[in-house]
């Protein structure tokens, strides 16, 4: 499925994106942890906007590789659960 990360800067404004293919949501949020540089991203598939993740607090818990852990995209997942918006 393709999907495409956007970096949303201070004022708003998509700084950069990229697009990528990946099996399912899930993955698209390990993916998109490349581009954490404390703005925040917005994962979109299609039209439709799987989320947005908040860059405050996420560069202290990326992996070596820039990556978000596994146990922080089942937090995002269940967060969006519960908003109603999964």
């Amino acid at each position: 499925m393709e999907y495409r990360a956007y970096v949303i800067d201070d004022d708003g404004y998509i700084s950069c994106f990229d697009k990528m293919t990946c099996r399912d949501d899930a993955e698209a949020l390990e993916t998109a942890g490349h581009l954490m540089d404390g703005h925040d991203i917005e994962v979109w598939a299609g039209p439709r906007l799987v989320t947005v993740i908040s860059g405050e607090g996420y560069g202290d818990v990326l992996d070596p590789e820039g990556r978000i852990p596994q146990h922080h995209i089942r937090r995002i997942a269940a967060a969006k659960l519960v908003q109603g918006t999964g």
